[in-house]
């Protein structure tokens, strides 16, 4: 899992109460801008963004995520995001899918920030 094991990552999340039921820790929601109008969510220790997505979005993550393993393995110092899992919910008898990744700037402040699109449809420059 990146350098983070499996406790970790879970306590990011929550934690085991003495009775035994899981105690979810608060989730710091952030409305996406973009087109897609994906949510997302910080874990409470800010170490972990959860990012909703499509289901036509989620089955191209899966098809991509062997390739990226492998590049991520093979380049340990690359700078792409970490995702540490892709992951769907059934409630209330519909389906949710999300991604977890590694949130880089828990621990690094950027110094400069861009917001690069990937489309050049409707888009201008003035």
């Amino acid at each position: 899992m990146w350098g983070a094991s499996k406790d970790e990552f879970i306590h990011s999340f929550g934690s085991r109460l003495e009775n035994g039921e899981w105690e979810v820790k608060g989730l710091i929601e952030r409305v996406s801008k973009g087109r897609s109008g994906a949510f997302f969510y910080f874990t409470h220790d800010k170490k972990y963004i959860l990012k909703t997505m499509s289901k036509s979005e989620h089955r191209t993550l899966e098809t991509l995520l062997p390739a990226y393993f492998s590049h991520i393995i093979h380049n340990p110092n690359s700078l792409l995001c970490r995702f540490m899992g892709s992951y769907s919910i059934n409630i209330f008898e519909k389906q949710f899918y999300f991604v977890v990744m590694e949130n880089i700037f828990s621990s690094h402040r950027p110094q400069e920030v861009y917001d690069l699109k990937g489309s050049w449809v409707n888009r201008q420059s003035i």
